[in-house]
């Protein structure tokens, strides 16, 4: 019963300055998703910002990952795309999070075949020695 207690004073908790002033930061440093979902909420209510700060900013976070993952496939080699699409498909935020923070440098260095992409280890071990043109 202490949970419930505590999750209906979080919900009926008056909102302060504070809270403002979060979803404030939000909508000046999210994503996509998160800007236009918080600058619905400055707009609303009192009810509306402590929704927003409870859950809405979680979810939009997590779209804002989502979107992430399709623009750096969209930019990206096959690799990437088949890397971005084993984050997508596994749909959890640690496995986006992991590809938009480091999944997408082993897909890069192994696809594209640059004199900096083969001078890292792991790209080394797949890269295969171009013909030289004539």
């Amino acid at each position: 019963m202490v949970g419930s207690a505590s999750i209906a004073t979080a919900e009926t908790a008056e909102v302060t300055p504070a809270d403002h002033q979060q979803v404030l930061e939000l909508w000046r440093n999210g994503g996509p998703d998160t800007k236009d979902d918080a600058a619905a909420t400055l707009t609303g209510t009192d009810a509306d910002i402590r929704e927003f700060l409870n859950t809405g900013k979680d979810i939009a976070a997590e779209n804002d990952l989502c979107i992430n993952v399709l623009r750096m496939m969209s930019s990206g080699g096959r690799g990437m795309k088949l890397a971005g699409n084993d984050a997508l498909e596994d749909g959890s935020v640690a496995a986006l999070e992991q590809f938009v923070q480091e999944g997408w440098k082993s897909p890069t260095r192994t696809t594209c075949g640059c004199v900096w992409c083969r001078s890292w280890p792991q790209a080394g071990r797949a890269y295969k020695k171009r013909p030289t043109p004539r």
